[in-house]
């Protein structure tokens, strides 16, 4: 439960206390993931086979009973639950939360055949049948009768249910049913109507009805705008489509106020519609009727398909206050429901969803988790496709859900206010577009996605917000054809220019009120004033036809004849051609440190970029990305989380960009250079369609650690170069702190992902003067850079905030040969020590295994990740922090034999670390240990496992029970957890140890270079075993 006040700039939601998801678990913070299931499609052996891969998929909730009316209640007052526990008791099983549906969404049969008079009826009288679904009329009493008692039902019978995380009412209110004309519409209208006027002289004045002997004696006269003889009453259809949002918005508060009673800890939602030319539902009102935002969404074909996509998430978070909000529905892939029904190209559905992410999304949810074989939508994609998990699709649902699940640090944190906002406001919406206009070709919402796409194309953040949410902390405001200006709104945009703001607004702006009456003496009516230009006759323009401007850009659907009224009126742009050249066409007027400005024609997303540039210049509202990236990338950023998403098709080099890397999800074309990323930089690319996701880079503050080339470098201490020791560190970055916690969520939960660069360079390059850190330098590490109070001892070189590659000797590895070197007091498995000067190792009876011969060939066995590494043939791209406090972890430096590797096929019987120091994190500094401990209880071995043979269900390999592991206690490998730069996918490896009953882990991000492989003569299986088990 969250009862933190809205952002700035976002919407005030009153009256309603953010709530979000009721993990059952009662977790910490993570990001929703999963989709529609619909069990009732399918056999019940189909339903264990689902969460078996939903748990593979990353599944963790499901919207469950959507359409399940006819199942629950297969007669009047029947009722048959048995199905739907056993799929509440099995997801709960499974560890999958559960968004319950109301199952009000259609309604069965037995109903509609026995109350015909539930169904809808169209403008011209026609009623709407069964047969496809939302068959119900929003104000039929008899509807609600039904539907409130089985809502009754689920609550009553759910409501003490553990896999229970959240309400979902009804499904897309208003999809197909918004617009009802039948009797009981009419008699809710009139109600509605009282409600808003008070008496029929307040609703005659209001809708003009002077106007064709229209006027009404009492409110029974009054009907719902049916088919008529000519165009109806043009404020009756404004008030009618306000009603008719309102009557839906009435059911669901109907529903939930039945769900608060019966689980007043359980939050409610339903899915809002927020895409496309939806406008039926004014959905700024509704916020106020949930605990959190849903929305369902669509891409739409057509060259703004993505950023239409972004503008519609950008709104619905704005809805929301800023709050954390629900992604619903959108599509893995085709759907089915357009003329011509595309295929997502390859990286698209992980693209897509992280940009709803980038703007505010917690969840990530799909319809459907299985393809359904038969009704109106078995072609619409799903999670689990007619393929099945031999999939493309399925493969790239699992892999999103694995990034989504390292972006767990995302969850809850606000996005950061843009500088400059776009006003959205349904009533202009209604309003613009009726019948009986100069034009009927006007879009409301097209040009508001023009403005926005501009926005990106010159690299500015722009909010959409609702026009009833505060915008004075926005430098730059664009209202694009705010039609409906009631007086008090003229007066707030008023204020706002006068407090410096800098307001745009474009032609049919300004032109009536809230009743639809013209505001007199000229257009823009209620803004003239304020831009100091009067319009006496609109110029709207044929098909085909347009003017040309001075400034080289075309405008097309309209032209306004401007006369300037202020001297003080600047002209931007003049008509080059048409009816009014040489007249303004753009204008700004300044008002003391503000302006109001005014754009005449509509430019479309290329010809206002380059007057928005100017605009926005102005009025001191700048990109913050490098000029490189400007209009071919979108920068959305929550807190210090900065999603980057490539709007082209082509790749981006992020050059220019700071921060430090967090996750990626792109195409699987390959990395464009095989060389290490750059430091800070572990996403160098994004490639085709994709998205990645940085943190910002740490501040340089002294005693921090290392920040690469600054004077602070080098293992902690002050006034240390990167010299002292390493030499060129170009492998070490900072992975610090970011900034600063959202309030109430510990730094614990972080993760910074560190690029590491071990080797550059041809087939059997050294490592000169680098080493890769062990276990517990990194556990440590990750402790200091959480606050911790210590480092790891013994030379490891990491300083607090740093982890990175330090110097302490080369490492004496070969490719293919293993070289048998002397070490100083190397304990070995009996106890023995061996001798630096005769140049042996006396191992007793593991000689040949862990501490090894004279030099000897590999002879078959699996090459250790060392040998890899000094090849070439592996690359270490990433560590990651830790999920807990440590306390102690075991040191190693080159001279363990933690790399040893097994036969191909069978487990490697040679331990990860050895060594016989625990290098103290807590209280100790650079070169402390504990020397009073047995060695057996030091002694730290993971058994590594074929991946093919030994990996099971939960991915873990097995910790052999002749190794005592008092910190390390299991290894974990993810496969495909990260692609870098559009390269091979990536293996994750996981050590997690034991942290005084608290688990802390360090994953290691690796890449195999296939052609370094086979120039070392090392098979693709032999390499894969060699990455994924002896780390």
């Amino acid at each position: 439960m969250s009862s933190e006040p809205s952002r700035p700039g976002a919407l005030a939601v009153p009256g309603r206390t953010h709530r979000w998801l009721r993990w059952p678990d009662g977790g910490g913070p993570r990001l929703a993931y999963g989709a529609d299931y619909n069990p009732e499609q399918w056999p019940r052996h189909v339903w264990d086979e689902d969460v078996r891969a939903m748990r593979s998929a990353g599944v963790n909730i499901v919207s469950l009973a959507i359409f399940s009316w006819a199942r629950i209640e297969p007669a009047e007052g029947e009722y048959d639950f048995a199905w739907l526990d056993d799929v509440m008791d099995l997801l709960h099983r499974n560890g999958i939360a559960v968004d319950l549906a109301t199952a009000t969404a259609s309604p069965p049969p037995w109903l509609s055949t026995k109350h015909p008079e539930i169904l809808p009826v169209d403008r011209t009288g026609a009623t709407l049948w069964p047969g496809g679904r939302q068959h119900w009329r929003p104000t039929s009493p008899v509807f609600r009768s039904h539907a409130l008692r089985l809502v009754r039902a689920m609550a009553g019978r759910y409501a003490a249910h553990p896999a229970l995380a959240a309400w979902h009412v009804n499904n897309e209110l208003g999809c197909h049913n918004v617009y009802d004309f039948s009797d009981d519409a009419a008699r809710a209208f009139r109600d509605w109507l009282r409600a808003r006027y008070g008496t029929v002289e307040g609703l005659n004045a209001a809708w003009g009805t002077a106007f064709w002997a229209q006027r009404y004696g009492e409110f029974d006269q009054v009907l719902p705008p049916r088919q008529a003889a000519s165009y109806p009453n043009p404020t009756q259809q404004l008030d009618f489509k306000r009603f008719s949002s309102d009557a839906l918005r009435d059911y669901l508060r109907a529903e939930a106020e039945i769900l608060r009673a019966a689980t007043p800890d359980v939050p409610v939602t339903t899915n809002f519609m927020v895409m496309g030319e939806t406008a039926g539902m004014n959905f700024a009102d509704w916020a106020s009727e949930v605990d959190f935002v849903a929305n369902d969404h669509y891409v739409l074909p057509g060259p703004q398909g993505l950023d239409e996509l972004s503008f519609s998430a950008n709104l619905t978070g704005n809805l929301g206050g800023g709050r954390p909000w629900y992604l619903m529905e959108h599509s893995t892939s085709a759907v089915n429901w357009q003329p011509v029904n595309l295929a997502k190209r390859d990286g698209e559905l992980a693209r897509d969803s992280l940009t709803h992410v980038a703007h505010g999304a917690d969840a990530v949810c799909f319809f459907q988790w299985r393809q359904s074989a038969a009704g109106a939508e078995k072609y619409h994609s799903a999670m689990v496709p007619h393929a099945g998990e031999r999939s493309e699709v399925f493969r790239s649902a699992s892999e999103l859900g694995r990034t989504l699940a390292g972006l767990a640090p995302v969850a809850g944190v606000p996005r950061l206010p843009a500088p400059a906002a776009i006003l959205f406001d349904w009533e202009s919406w209604w309003a613009s577009e009726l019948d009986s206009h100069p034009t009927s070709r006007l879009r409301y919402r097209q040009e508001a996605l023009d403005w926005y796409s501009a926005f990106l194309a010159v690299g500015i953040r722009a909010d959409v917000l609702p026009v009833a949410a505060p915008f004075d902390g926005y430098g730059l405001v664009v209202a694009p054809i705010l039609h409906v200006v009631p007086a008090r709104l003229a007066a707030r945009l008023g204020e706002y220019v006068a407090r410096g703001g800098h307001l745009v607004t474009t032609y049919f702006s300004g032109i009536v009120d809230e009743n639809d009456h013209v505001w007199l003496g000229g257009y823009p009516g209620a803004l003239r004033e304020l831009l100091g230009i009067r319009v006496e006759e609109f110029g709207p323009l044929l098909d085909g036809d347009s003017v040309a401007l001075d400034t080289g850009v075309t405008g097309t659907l309209w032209t306004d004849r401007v006369d300037i009224t202020d001297p003080a009126v600047e002209v931007l742009a003049r008509y080059k051609t048409g009816e009014y050249a040489g007249r303004p066409a753009v204008t700004r007027r300044p008002a003391g440190t503000g302006s109001a400005s005014y754009v005449s024609t509509r430019l479309g997303p290329a010809g206002l970029a380059p007057v928005l540039a100017q605009l926005a210049d102005a009025a001191g509202v700048h990109s913050e990305l490098p000029d490189p990236l400007r209009g071919r990338v979108e920068l959305a950023i929550r807190g210090t989380h900065h999603f980057l998403v490539n709007r082209t098709d082509e790749p981006i080099e992020l050059s220019g960009v700071p921060g430090t890397p967090y996750s990626a999800a792109t195409s699987s074309r390959p990395a464009a250079s095989p060389s290490a990323p750059p430091p800070t930089r572990l996403i160098r690319e994004l490639v085709g369609v994709s998205a990645g996701v940085s943190t910002r880079e740490v501040p340089d503050q002294p005693g921090r650690g290392c920040v690469p080339g600054r004077p602070q470098c080098g293992r902690g201490r002050p006034g240390a170069r990167s010299g002292d020791r390493a030499g060129d560190r170009r492998g070490g970055v900072a992975a610090g702190p970011v900034g600063e916690e959202p309030e109430g969520r510990a730094p614990a939960g972080r993760q910074a992902a560190v690029p590491v660069e071990v080797s550059r360079g041809d087939r059997g390059a050294g490592l000169g003067d680098r080493r890769v850190p062990g276990l517990g330098d990194l556990l440590a590490a990750a402790e200091a850079e959480r606050g911790g109070p210590g480092r790891p001892g013994g030379g490891a070189g990491i300083a607090d905030g740093d982890l990175a590659l330090e110097a302490t000797r080369p490492l004496a590895h070969h490719p293919v040969r293993r070289r048998a070197r002397a070490t100083r007091g190397r304990r070995c498995g009996d106890g023995r020590r061996g001798d630096r000067r005769r140049g042996d190792r006396r191992c007793g009876d593991r000689r040949r295994g862990r501490c090894g011969a004279a030099e000897r060939p590999h002879q078959g066995r699996v090459p250790a990740l060392g040998h890899l590494l000094e090849a070439g043939v592996v690359r270490v791209y990433a560590v990651a922090g830790v999920r807990g406090r440590v306390e102690a972890g075991p040191l190693v430096d080159d001279r363990d034999g933690r790399l040893g590797g097994g036969e191909a096929g069978r487990p490697g019987r040679y331990p990860v670390v050895v060594r016989d120091h625990v290098g103290r994190a807590r209280g100790a500094g650079v070169g402390a240990h504990r020397d009073d401990l047995r060695h057996d209880d030091l002694h730290v071995g993971v058994v590594c496992a074929h991946l093919a043979d030994q990996l099971g269900e939960r991915r873990d390999l097995v910790v052999g029970r002749d190794v005592a592991a008092p910190h390390v206690v299991r290894a974990e490998v993810h496969e495909h957890d990260v692609r870098v730069g559009g390269g091979q996918p990536r293996r994750q490896l996981v050590l997690v140890g034991d942290a005084g009953g608290r688990e802390a882990a360090v994953a290691f991000v690796v890449g195999v270079e296939r052609d370094r492989a086979a120039a070392a003569g090392l098979g693709a299986d032999e390499v894969d075993v060699g990455v994924a088990a002896p780390l």
